[in-house]
């Protein structure tokens, strides 16, 4: 399943319409909506769930195949990690994440109707309030770097990431 989460319908494109004001400061409010709706939609038809921006690429063959290694129902996450400002780390939103199912559960079911465990407003940096909210409930980073030690998740522009 693939929907695009904005504040506009297209009826080009499968959408999903966010009541998330436009605009960059209102990113978490519109990421908590689009986590939530894809929970209610389709929790009990996917095993992971992914957030990327819309100058994202993804190789979907690639995404399988890492993600096949690893079991949906442990609290896992998956992406490039930033070991800053959260403790233990967070995931970039630029390059964009991947839940698993158990993860996503227990970001909807227990850490966002919590204040105590994860932001309410919708204002703040997306990637560090998911970060907080998925720590808080024991969802675990897992590393993401193919059998080479390369990154598969990269968050700047291509220029930034070649040689590395």
């Amino acid at each position: 399943y693939v929907e695009f989460l904005t504040t506009e319908a297209d009826p080009e494109i499968p959408t999903i319409v966010s009541p998330t004001k436009e605009d960059y400061n209102n990113i978490w409010g519109k990421t908590k909506f689009g986590f939530k709706t894809a929970y209610e939609k389709y929790y009990d038809k996917v095993d992971w769930v992914m957030k990327a921006d819309d100058d994202t690429y993804v190789i979907v063959e690639n995404l399988r195949y890492l993600l096949s290694s690893f079991n949906h129902s442990d609290p896992i996450w998956f992406g490039c990690e930033f070991k800053v400002i959260v403790k233990d780390g967070y995931m970039s939103g630029g390059a964009g994440y991947v839940l698993s199912k158990e993860a996503l559960r227990r970001f909807n079911e227990i850490s966002l109707p919590n204040a105590t465990l994860c932001e309410q407003n919708d204002g703040g940096s997306e990637d560090v309030n998911m970060g907080n909210c998925l720590k808080s409930v024991g969802v675990v980073s897992t590393d993401s770097r193919d059998n080479f030690g390369r990154f598969r998740f990269l968050p700047f522009t291509p220029g930034n990431h070649i040689g590395q």
